[in-house]
């Protein structure tokens, strides 16, 4: 049996725990026509979610990652909460921040999330 102690290259492991929301590719278009961030086309092939998450977060405060089956989650990582700052008031600054940008209350939660690649 041998035992490897070194980096492997050749395979990627993503995790996070975040409070927030996810949104598929498709309910990003919808988000971001509504909110005229781009032009409405949800047939269009160009449409770069990556893209559209920058510019929808843009100095929010908020932070976004992509999982592996098209989705963006929105939020931020528990291990960014304030000092001072209890878990009620952390709740609260990432749903009001994000009630800004979607112009929208959002129903948030703790997600945790891990996937492999490899």
């Amino acid at each position: 049996m041998k035992i490897r102690i070194g980096f492997v290259s050749n395979s990627s492991t993503t995790s996070f725990c975040i409070y927030g929301f996810c949104l598929d590719d498709y309910q990003l278009l919808q988000k971001a026509c509504d909110l005229n961030k781009i032009k409405c086309n949800v047939e269009d092939d160009d449409f770069e979610s990556y893209e559209v998450c920058e510019d929808l977060i843009k100095d929010a405060g908020i932070e976004f990652r992509s999982g592996p089956d098209n989705e963006m989650f929105f939020g931020i990582s528990l291990g960014d909460m304030k000092d001072d700052e209890t878990f009620r008031q952390f709740k609260t600054r990432i749903e009001e921040a994000l009630a800004k940008i979607f112009g929208e209350k959002i129903d948030c939660s703790v997600m945790e999330e891990a996937w492999h690649d490899g």
